[in-house]
């Protein structure tokens, strides 16, 4: 009898009468597809920031830790619900919702009202904010009040600060959680037609030396799944009391857009076109210096190095960048500043004696030094 029931094969799941594809669009032919672009009955949806994000996308800004993200995202919430430009942005003017997951209870609004008056917006009264903090959370606990919400008031763009008060503890590094908890989103912003953004924090590192979509801490789903990047680095003009930061976009429905310069000015970050883009390296003060052959030759010294050793100490003394060593090694190696030589796989270099011996005029100051002497 066990042998028979072993033969049964297990009941499938039942599928949905007259739904082979359980909610799911069906497949179309071009042909039905074209007739409805020719008619006007496929068109783009509202841009809510023109030339970057569409209605049913989603946005991320990643910057370093207390780069004032916070503040960033409450002047976007300002600029769209009012209809203003965005750090040079034309928007469109919708209702906001701010969930604000992190701040104390009077801090989002005392902050927003600073905003107000320094951008010198007269009505704000289309801007939602919901407070959060203290309460625990997850999706799933706030996800259909959420989209029934968004429809209600007919929002155009919500805002999550931060996400990760929303990810019910999902490791930022695992695919699997952070893919999860993006489909969760893009779900929100279909279900409730608005756009979404997000703020993250930067992976550890040296961030000048990365490419805007690899900024995000934790899985490189935080680059490949949204729809708009919209990454902020310090520039090399940055000081503690006027910061300056580089914007920049990776749009994917849109055109390039070339970054900007932003200027600090409490309570706003500013657009500034004048601002040399060029980025802060990490442990540097102020403006980095410009890299010359005698900076690499000189960190070379008299030691035979790897040429990547000889990269990471050019580096770490003088700030040098990968690149701009690459070319200065090249500029030195054609003035024969140097030799090479090759074990395995690996390049050696080493000053020529001439590089290595003080300079003709450091020789006669000394020996003269030593005849007052004696």
């Amino acid at each position: 009898m066990s042998r028979f029931l072993d033969d049964i094969e297990p009941e499938q799941p039942k599928q949905k009468v007259g739904d082979p594809w359980n909610g799911l669009p069906p497949p179309r032919q071009w042909n039905d597809i074209e007739a409805d672009l020719d008619a006007g009955k496929i068109k783009p949806p509202e841009e809510i920031i023109k030339g970057l994000l569409f209605r049913g996308g989603k946005m991320l800004l990643p910057a370093p830790s207390k780069a004032r993200k916070t503040w960033m995202l409450l002047h976007l919430a300002a600029c769209v619900c009012s209809g203003q430009p965005w750090l040079g942005f034309e928007t469109k003017r919708c209702p906001v919702l701010y969930l604000d997951l992190e701040l104390l209870l009077h801090e989002a609004p005392a902050r927003e009202k600073l905003i107000k008056e320094a951008a010198k917006f007269w009505n704000l009264s289309d801007l939602h904010i919901q407070q959060l903090r203290g309460h625990k959370l997850n999706m799933d606990r706030i996800k259909e009040a959420l989209i029934a919400y968004c429809r209600e008031h007919g929002i155009g763009l919500l805002i999550i600060d931060p996400w990760y008060k929303l990810s019910g503890g999902a490791d930022e590094i695992g695919t699997e959680g952070v893919a999860d908890l993006m489909a969760e989103l893009e779900e929100i912003a279909r279900e409730a037609n608005c756009a979404v953004a997000i703020s993250h924090h930067f992976t550890k590192g040296d961030s000048s030396q990365k490419s805007v979509i690899d900024l995000a801490s934790g899985s490189g789903v935080f680059g490949r799944d949204p729809d708009l990047i919209c990454g902020m680095r310090e520039l090399a003009d940055s000081t503690e009391e006027e910061p300056l930061v580089k914007m920049e976009f990776v749009a994917r429905s849109f055109k390039p857009v070339r970054p900007i310069g932003l200027r600090w000015k409490f309570p706003l970050w500013v657009r500034d076109d004048r601002l040399d883009l060029k980025l802060k390296i990490p442990g540097s003060v102020g403006r980095p210096k410009e890299n010359h052959v005698e900076d690499i030759m000189e960190v070379l010294g008299d030691m035979e190095l790897a040429v990547s050793d000889w990269q990471d100490l050019c580096h770490a003394k003088k700030g040098t960048p990968a690149r701009t060593f690459r070319d200065l090694k090249a500029t030195a190696k054609i003035e024969g500043r140097f030799t090479e030589r090759k074990e395995g796989r690996t390049v050696y270099c080493k000053a020529t004696v001439a590089e290595t011996l003080p300079p003709i005029s450091a020789t006669i100051k000394s020996h003269q030094m030593g005849l007052s002497e004696q």
